[in-house]
């Protein structure tokens, strides 16, 4: 029952501003509820080596807060509070996950959401929710190419690879059950349409990976073909009538011809050279996005041929290059220290004479495209796809019960109060959320606006959605640039985020108070040469032509 709620929870976000911290809390606090019901009734072993582990992953965090003046010091308790509510549901479930995840029940739920999941995105693609970004719940806006409730193509598309992967394994372990085949039609088909790079090339090593293993070959080639030639065929067959419909749909393997690999290069590079300019504690978790202006300018002024494909961000898209940028030396050790003893476990598993059969095989599926997904995407920074890497990893990783503690207890209740603790935190962001909501139309100056929106801004889980506001105003009354490097990290985050014309200009005031006079005349003349009409050009030719060595400020119009 908790599981299901944990799986329901994308649907009760709301979408105002920020999807990803709400949708974050309310998935951990459902997967800490469901992890401590499963820990009052079969207690792991206590091994306190484990909790080792969680400081070490901690400790970069410690330093920062107690040395070091961080732009954003909430990037790091909002790092820690993920870290440590995942390192619980995963001593919560040791005992009982394997059991939990081989069951016909599991795969049941996972066949279902997967399927509500898909049928989503389809509706999503035939517009039949309303067009509307501020919708009160994320569900009901408009977001296209497939999304369903996780509202991004890549993270939807990684969530239907593991509804797969149980379904596929569930049905070769009952010698080719037809009814788990045919529940995964649906969400291949999905996972095709997408057009998601990365999700179309995890397929292709799921389904080798488990041609190589199966020890009937020609068995697996003839029903896992059946189910994909079926979900092709009704993918294509969906795109047509699209097409027909004239809706506005990327063409079915367009995205694949793309050079969007510059984008992640871009990232990369740069989180590259942060780690070199921080090497032994990093810039501080949750920080990147402080520092990504500067470090961007250095990259495109390196590599020119990726101006088209800048972008803004506060990941890494590399869980390896997050930690070595935000935890510099030690950051990248943990994490390395992490997934090797990841990889070894695996590796153990996979040597066993026929591994599809071992008890923790769909745990080494599904957290092997976890940890690949998270070296070229986001999934790894959400508290959805953290919640089951958690879980899988106490599949991974199982222990035996505690026979001495092996009944219900006061003291495993108390594992509930992080849950009751995010669940808080989640009702009050939505809360205040759906107050901002109610006076969206009112004049910022009067108090009923400002009693709404000051609550916002005094929750640092909050401040993106106040700030908003606040943006409003300094852009009507032409705030200087100064004003708006003052409000950093998170008026500045959500700029960069949100207000995608304004992002390049941004990165010139940025590289223009930090007197990086290369970076700041690199970056105006592409502001100039992909905005040529705005009149903001003038002034920006002059000011690098002589004006930054005369110490002139220069303002944002």
């Amino acid at each position: 029952m908790f599981w299901g709620l944990f799986f329901m929870t994308p649907f009760f976000t709301t979408s105002i501003l920020d999807y990803w911290v709400a949708t974050d809390l309310l998935a951990l606090a459902a997967a800490l509820f469901a992890a401590a019901w499963m820990q009052t009734t079969t207690p792991p072993e206590n091994k306190p080596s484990t909790w080792g582990l969680l400081a070490l992953f901690l400790t970069p965090v410690f330093i920062h807060l107690a040395i070091q003046d961080t732009p954003n010091p909430w990037g790091l308790i909002k790092y820690s509070i993920y870290m440590t509510a995942v390192f619980l549901i995963f001593r919560m479930c040791q005992a009982s996950s394997s059991a939990l995840i081989q069951s016909s029940a599991w795969i049941a739920l996972l066949a279902i959401v997967g399927n509500v999941y898909a049928l989503l995105g389809v509706i999503h693609s035939f517009h039949f929710f309303p067009e509307d970004n501020h919708a009160f719940f994320a569900i009901w806006s408009y977001f296209p190419d497939f999304a369903g409730p996780l509202l991004q193509r890549n993270l939807a598309t990684l969530f239907l690879l593991i509804v797969l992967a149980s379904l596929w394994v569930k049905s070769i372990r009952e010698a080719w059950d037809k009814r788990w085949l045919l529940a995964s039609i649906l969400p291949c088909a999905i996972i095709f349409i997408s057009n998601s790079r990365s999700a179309l090339l995890l397929l292709i090593l799921l389904t080798i990976s488990l041609f190589i293993l199966h020890p009937k070959k020609k068995s697996y080639f003839l029903h896992i073909s059946a189910v994909l030639f079926v979900s092709l065929l009704l993918a294509l067959q969906w795109h047509e009538i699209l097409q027909n419909m004239q809706q506005n749909i990327t063409p079915l393997g367009s995205r694949l011809a793309e050079a969007g690999i510059s984008a992640r290069l871009n990232i990369w590079y740069s989180s590259w050279l942060m780690f070199m300019d921080h090497p032994w504690i990093g810039i501080g978790s949750g920080n990147l996005a402080s520092y990504f202006s500067d470090y961007q300018g250095q990259s495109l002024a390196a590599h020119p041929e990726w101006v088209e494909m800048d972008t803004i961000t506060p990941w890494s898209h590399n869980i390896i290059l997050q930690h070595l940028a935000e935890g510099g030396i030690l950051g990248g050790a943990f994490i390395l220290l992490f997934l090797g003893i990841i990889v070894r476990r695996i590796f153990h598993i996979l040597k066993a004479p026929n591994p599809i059969e071992h008890p923790a095989f769909t745990a080494v599926l599904i957290v092997s495209l976890l940890l690949l997904h998270g070296l070229i995407s986001i999934s790894l920074l959400q508290g959805f796809f953290l919640a089951l890497l958690g879980l899988y990893l106490a599949a991974l990783f199982p222990c035996s019960t505690d026979t001495q503690s092996s009944r219900k207890s006061i003291a495993s209740a108390l594992y509930v109060l992080p849950a009751f603790y995010l669940a808080f935190t989640a009702y009050q962001y939505i809360h205040t959320q759906a107050n901002i909501r109610a006076v969206f139309d009112d004049n910022p100056d009067s108090p009923r606006f400002i009693d709404a929106v000051a609550p916002a801004i005094d929750d640092p889980w909050l401040a993106r959605v106040g700030l908003a506001y606040l943006f409003v105003n300094m852009d009507l009354t032409h705030a200087p640039a100064r004003q708006w490097v003052n409000l950093y990290p998170y008026l500045y985050e959500y700029w960069q985020l949100c207000q995608e014309p304004w992002g390049l200009k941004r990165l010139i005031l940025q590289a223009h108070l930090a007197d990086n006079s290369l970076s700041e005349i690199y970056l105006a003349q592409q502001y100039r040469k992909n905005f040529p009409k705005n009149i903001w050009n003038q002034k920006l030719l002059k000011h690098i032509q002589g004006g930054h060595q005369r110490h002139e400020a220069l303002e944002m119009e």
